[in-house]
Parts: C-alpha cells; structure tokens; sequence
C-alpha cells in the first residue's frame, strides 16, 4: 500500500457523523499502519518519526503525544499485531474447551506469526537493531513474549488443577509447549531460507505437536 493510496482508504473510512471515539481509533489504526509500512521499508534506525507523520498526514505533535519515543511507536506497532492473538489467549483460558482443543488453539496463535511475511520482517528489524539498539526489543518482549508466557502458565496451572493435565511445573510445561510449537519455524522463518508455509502443513503440524506434548502431560501419564 502506498502513503497516498493509505490516505485515501482513511478518508473513506471516516464519514460524516462518526462518533470521536470511533474516529480517533481509526485514526491511531491508520497511524500503525503507515508507521509499521516504513519501518518495514527502511529499518528501524533508519525509520524517521517525521516521515511516518507526513505519510499519516499527522503533526509530530500528534504523533508524540501518543507515542513520545519511536521506541514506543514501534512497540504498538508490535503490540497492535499481537493484539487479536491475547484475546483469544485469554478467552481460551477461562474457557471449558476440552484440553487438547485449548492447546490446538494457542499453538496455531504461536505458530502462525512465524509464517506471516510481514511480521517476519519486522521481528528481523527487531533483532537486528537488538544490540546497538536495545529498547524497542525490550519494549517488545515485555508486551509480547512475557505476556503469551503468563498467559500460557496460567493455563497449564488452572488444566493441572483440573487433572487434565499431569501435575507439574506449570511454567516448565509452557516452555516445553512453545518449543515444540514454535521450534520447525522460527529459524528458517526468521533466516527466510525456507519455502512458503501452507496452512494445511501447520494445521498438521500443531496436531503433531499437541499429541506429542499430552504424551508428557496428559493426565493418564504416570510420573516417572
């Protein structure tokens, strides 16, 4: 998409008569949008604040006053792609699924990003800034990474409290969990030396992995 043709798919979205609330979240929507586009296009260290205001067609002002660093302006941009994924975390949590339809649930969240072109390239942009420049990393992993970890202990507590999974260490049975959903493609994903990923080959494989995990912890298993 380009600036203009982004502008203008936000004037359609406006209409008169919009409620502010409604307007000003479509405006943050399309702010995120131009911002995660150049910082796509020309790095992190290279991405400029004002450039990405020009193309929102925005003030700095504005910009700064909802995002006062570009370190925090990348992390919503991070932030607004996972978003959608912790809220169906967080349904699935509290919700009575059946054990292995709850895992299927949150492996197809952790594996999908990693086949996704987009936001491939900007965890790349990431971790290539990660040492020279290292807070929008942290800012990453404290609204990202950390957040999916709580989350995921919580379920596997609350499913070893129900006895459908073997007792244990909750947060060892996360960590267990998310290597085998994410290890086949974070690399390759991240190197970008593998060919494209079809939904049908992870659907399988998350299939794989959930049954390979209950043979771990499902509850018939006896502790050694």
């Amino acid at each position: 998409m380009t600036p203009k043709s982004s502008q203008q798919g936000f004037k359609k979205r406006r209409g008169a008569g919009r409620p502010a609330a409604t307007e000003a979240a479509d405006r943050l929507e399309h702010l995120l949008d131009i911002a995660a586009e150049v910082f796509l296009e020309k790095g992190y260290a290279a991405a400029s604040v004002g450039e990405i205001a020009t193309r929102a067609n925005a003030s700095k002002q504005t910009l700064y006053s909802r995002f006062p660093t570009k370190k925090d302006l990348f992390t919503g941009v991070m932030r607004r792609r996972a978003e959608a994924g912790f809220q169906i975390l967080g349904d699935v949590l509290h919700s009575e699924k059946p054990v292995d339809e709850a895992l299927r649930t949150y492996a197809a969240i952790l594996i999908f990003p990693l086949v996704d072109k987009p936001t491939l390239r900007l965890l790349r942009t990431l971790i290539g800034n990660a040492e020279s420049i290292p807070e929008p990393a942290e800012g990453f992993w404290a609204t990202g990474p950390t957040r999916v970890y709580q989350i995921v202990v919580e379920m596997m507590r609350t499913r070893m409290e129900r006895g459908e999974l073997r007792s244990g260490d909750p947060e060892e049975a996360m960590h267990l969990f998310i290597a085998m959903c994410t290890g086949r493609f974070w690399s390759q994903g991240l190197l970008a030396i593998r060919p494209k990923v079809t939904k049908t080959e992870v659907e399988r494989y998350i299939d794989r992995a959930v049954r390979a995990f209950l043979t771990v912890y499902g509850p018939s298993t006896t502790e050694e």
